[in-house]
């Protein structure tokens, strides 16, 4: 009896310790699958990343060309206006031409640091992009006013 008691101890010993490496074995396993998930899952992020990434590019440079070609559109048309303030001045008696003379002069000579300004912006992304944006509408929307009151004033 001792023998077969001693044969199934053996036996049940055997069979702990087989469990137990595969168990082993399939943990590692676990733990390997898992970092390669990790893996897999930071270089998916850095691959959305560097696609919005791109995508933002774009979408700057799409915005920027928008954003150029409307507020070159502008100055045209303010030097244009100016251009015709100027003209009518020149038909108008003296008094008024150098009242309105200096204010003309200023106008325009905002309306180039306007275009000097537009024209020299490094194309950024992000905030300094949208400050730049907002300041250069502000600043074209306060010129433009300046210059629709101008021709209020002479009527």
């Amino acid at each position: 009896m001792k023998a077969n008691q001693l044969f199934t101890l053996a036996l049940a010993g055997l069979l702990s310790a087989g469990t137990l490496v595969s168990c082993k074995d399939a943990g590692r396993d676990g733990v390997r699958s898992e970092n390669e998930r990790l893996q897999d899952a930071d270089q998916n992020t850095d691959t959305a990343i560097t696609r919005q990434g791109v995508r933002d590019h774009t979408h700057v440079d799409t915005e920027w060309e928008e954003f150029r070609t409307t507020s070159e559109q502008k100055l045209k048309e303010n030097e244009s206006r100016l251009d015709n303030f100027r003209e009518k001045m020149e038909k108008s008696d003296e008094k008024l031409r150098n009242k309105y003379n200096k204010t003309v002069t200023t106008l325009e000579e905002r309306n180039k640091e306007m275009r000097k300004k537009l024209d020299e912006y490094k194309k950024e992304g992000g905030m300094k992009w949208e400050e730049f944006k907002e300041e250069f509408n502000r600043d074209m929307d306060e010129l433009g006013k300046a210059i629709q009151d101008l021709f209020k004033d002479n009527k």
